[in-house]
Order: structure tokens, then sequence, then C-alpha cells
């Protein structure tokens, strides 16, 4: 069995046409990664690096290299494309500082936070 998604596609070419992302939602972060030689693919509708594929940087690695320097050493990953939800209602603080473990209500107005729902 094969699983076909729209979230992961290649930015840079479909078929035979350039393919832009300009129309895709960017992190903080794009500007780096597209300095560092990021390969942009369309992630749920943000450009997302696959791969770093730039000649002469030492970020440029095969995905088994890649994989090999995380499990060695350390990498970080870019979250901030994630979980978009928001919660409204004159109870909607104190039920997800009830239910997550995040401080909500020390949030900034604007700002958001990774966390889980617990049991």
């Amino acid at each position: 069995m094969r699983l076909l998604t729209r979230t992961f596609r290649p930015a840079a070419r479909i078929g035979a046409r350039p393919f832009s992302t300009d129309h895709l939602k960017r992190t903080a972060t794009y500007e780096d990664h597209v300095a560092l030689g990021g390969k942009l693919v369309d992630f749920a509708g943000y450009a997302m690096p696959v791969q770093y594929v730039a000649k002469d940087s030492k970020h440029s690695l095969s995905i088994i290299e890649s994989t090999k320097w995380t499990r060695e050493h350390a990498s970080l990953f870019d979250v901030s494309h994630m979980c978009s939800v928001i919660w409204r209602g004159k109870d909607a603080v104190r039920f997800v500082e009830k239910v997550t473990v995040a401080d909500v209500a020390g949030l900034p107005v604007g700002r958001g936070v990774l966390s889980v729902i617990c049991n």
C-alpha cells in the first residue's frame, strides 16, 4: 500500500514546469533556510527545507548523512509551522491550562506554544 499525501511536494519542480514557493507561507527561519541552501518543499502550505544542497556548505549532506549526523550529535527542527489551533470562549485559557502542561496564561498576546493534551 502506498500513502498519498498533498502535504509533501517538491517545490523546485513539478513535472517540467518550474514551481515557485512564493505562494506558500513562510516561517520565521525561512530566510536562514534559503541562505543555507535549503531545498524547499510544500509542507502543509509552508515552504520548508527537506534537505540542504548548497555547494561549499557544511550543511549540504545527503539524507543518510543528515540522519547519521542527528543520531551522533543533534539537530534542530523548525516547528513554527505546526499545530495552529485557536481556542475561543470566556474559559478558553482556563481550559487549555487544565488539559496541557503549557503556561498559556503567561503567553504574550499573539504568541503560541507547543504542548501536549494530557489524558
